[in-house]
């Protein structure tokens, strides 16, 4: 009974884990399952036939099990060939779009931080330029009311702030061209790019979820395929668990070691008589007397403990429970007479029953060929036939009835041939 409740336990929790679980853990699960119902399934059919409803009715749950073992099997086996395969393509389709659209943003960003720094380098060079050109400006105009400096000194002061104030406007017109360069891949990568990029980001996490829900609908809907199938197996097993006879199998234990032996006799009483007719010399005769009423109670001169199964029963040796309960190979023998009366008629008449289904078989095997197809007629035991044809080797000889035109073949090994010379 421990032994069934644990293998119970074990069906049960490897049964009722999530469905994600049994997804991911299947192909380990399943073949523990089956094995745990090959394993304590009986291996003769004889074991197969158990005297006791609980058994019986535990080996139906088993057999129940396997066949849930094998329904699960099946959901494993389509997820493996219909949902790995496509979920393992899209996540590979879904990881390269990924990087795709991730690099073209990390390129974006970059080509819009190198004009803004563009930007400002040429907005710090016309800072310089414009200060430059400010100060030749002013040491022109210096030089020039400064009635002290020679021509030459003051030619060359203005030729100085003529130079730095075209290096000035040159750096100006730089600095506006890359301003407005800026400003224009700014917005384009505000209004249009950016926008682009994100909503390239945006389809592919909506086609990763909708990949998602049809692979969890396709999942669900393998194993709503099979649900009536497994729920017929759990519908089995609550069947053959309620064919659990309590009663009966009490009664199959009481039947099994019911003795036959009839009830003791009572005790007889001994009445020995009066103590005074010793006295009056009466012993002898008083003894005779009870002598013979003992006789009479069938218990002789002296009392004896009566034995439960007669005068004739012999002393048999104590059995441990394992023994009854569960046989042993010695324990009886071929005309049971060791056995009390019941038992002993109901093992021999077992005995007789399994002696008619082999005589029947063998009957059976040896009653009659039936023929009628590929060429072949039927023929019965002690019957006289034609020879046709000799065996040519194949084990088939072609035989003709007596009294009829049927002809055709039939095994060698059935007939007791004799050849006549022509």
């Amino acid at each position: 009974m421990k032994r069934i409740c644990k293998l119970l336990l074990a069906a049960h929790s490897a049964a009722t884990r999530t469905p994600s679980a049994q997804s991911h853990r299947a192909p380990k699960e399943v073949p523990e399952r089956r094995a745990l119902a090959k394993k304590n399934l009986p291996k003769k059919k004889e074991e197969d036939e158990h005297p006791f409803s609980y058994a019986r009715s535990f080996h139906g749950v088993l057999h129940e099990l396997e066949s849930l073992a094998g329904q699960h099997e099946v959901i494993s086996e389509q997820f493996k060939r219909e949902l790995q395969p496509m979920t393992l393509a899209a996540c590979t389709d879904l990881k390269q779009q990924r990087k795709a659209h991730l690099t073209e943003l990390q390129q974006m960003h970059q080509r819009l931080n190198a004009n803004i720094e563009n930007m400002f380098k040429c907005q710090k060079n016309y800072g310089k330029m414009f200060k430059e050109a400010e100060a030749a400006a002013l040491k022109y105009d210096k030089a020039e009311k400064n009635m002290d400096l020679s021509r030459a000194e003051l030619e060359r002061a203005k030729h100085n702030a003529h130079t730095r104030a075209q290096q000035c406007d040159d750096a100006k017109q730089t600095y506006a061209h890359s301003l407005q360069t800026a400003n224009d891949l700014q917005h384009q990568h505000y209004t249009v790019d950016l926008p682009s990029v994100l909503e390239k980001l945006r389809l592919m996490d909506e086609s990763r979820v909708g990949q998602t829900k049809s692979v969890m609908e396709a999942s669900i809907k393998s194993e709503m395929d099979l649900l009536h199938i497994i729920q017929r197996c759990y519908e089995d097993m609550l069947k053959a668990a309620s064919k659990v006879d309590p009663q009966g199998d009490s009664m199959v234990v009481v039947q099994r070691f019911r003795s036959g032996y009839a009830h003791p006799t009572p005790y007889p009483f001994e009445d020995l008589g009066s103590p005074s007719a010793a006295l009056n010399g009466g012993s002898a005769e008083t003894s005779s007397q009870n002598g013979q009423s003992l006789a009479n109670g069938g218990a002789g001169s002296t009392l004896r403990r009566p034995r439960p199964g007669g005068a004739s029963s012999k002393i048999q040796k104590k059995h441990s429970m394992h023994q009854r309960l569960f046989g042993h190979k010695n324990d009886y023998q071929e005309d049971y007479s060791d056995l009390p009366p019941q038992q002993r008629c109901r093992k021999l008449e077992g005995k007789i029953e399994r002696i008619d289904r082999e005589i029947a078989t063998k009957t059976q095997s040896r009653s009659c060929l039936a023929g009628g197809s590929d060429g072949t007629t039927r023929i019965a035991e002690g019957e006289e036939l034609l020879l046709i044809e000799r065996d040519e080797g194949d084990g088939w000889t072609r035989v003709r009835k007596l009294h009829a035109t049927d002809e055709g073949f039939v095994p060698t090994s059935y007939l007791n041939c004799k050849w006549y010379p022509e």
